[in-house]
């Protein structure tokens, strides 16, 4: 009988030193990488010769350029999708290929040509253009609209063909 009481206490001390002990030792832990994150941070502005800004100024700063970025998106038309050289919007996650002023190519993933047909149809009646439904083809796999009214005088072609996970996008502005 006194054994077993022995090894309850035993077990009980045993339990009682390790949950003291995960305090201290977190404090410890903790403590280790603050001091080298110090000495990181020390040994680059030795290094630079320049101090390095502490965490709250670096999320302010932070914080201030997605504010610009808000502001910025709503003076470009068609949000930041909009490319460079020819003014086409981009999907969301597309990666253009190839561009010039009157066309681009792009591939987009983890979307259908439905979805691509759904955008650019919002995106160009949006735009005041019309979709000139008689040429338009859309199966589960390709599509091909045109919409007339641009600017340019042009008409804008869309084709979206899926590739196997991705849907590869070719607009052009076209004399037809």
């Amino acid at each position: 009988m006194k054994v077993k009481k022995n090894i309850w206490l035993v077990a009980g001390i045993a339990l009682l030193v390790s949950v003291l002990a995960c305090g201290p030792i977190d404090n410890l832990v903790d403590r280790a990488v603050d001091e080298a994150s110090e000495a990181v941070v020390e040994q680059i502005e030795e290094q630079t010769g320049e101090e390095l800004p502490d965490r709250d100024s670096l999320q302010a700063t932070a914080d201030a350029a997605l504010e610009d970025l808000d502001e910025l998106e709503d003076m470009i038309p068609g949000g930041f999708g909009a490319t460079g050289e020819s003014g086409f919007t981009v999907m969301e996650g597309g990666a253009v290929l190839l561009e010039d002023e009157n066309s681009i190519t792009y591939t987009v993933d983890g979307v259908t040509v439905a979805d691509v047909v759904t955008f650019y149809r919002n995106e160009f009646t949006g735009q005041g253009l019309t979709e000139r439904e008689i040429t338009t083809v859309v199966q589960e796999s390709v599509a091909s609209l045109v919409f007339d009214g641009d600017t340019s005088g042009l008409a804008t072609v869309v084709q979206a063909t899926d590739i196997g996970g991705s849907v590869s996008v070719a607009l052009t502005r076209q004399d037809t």
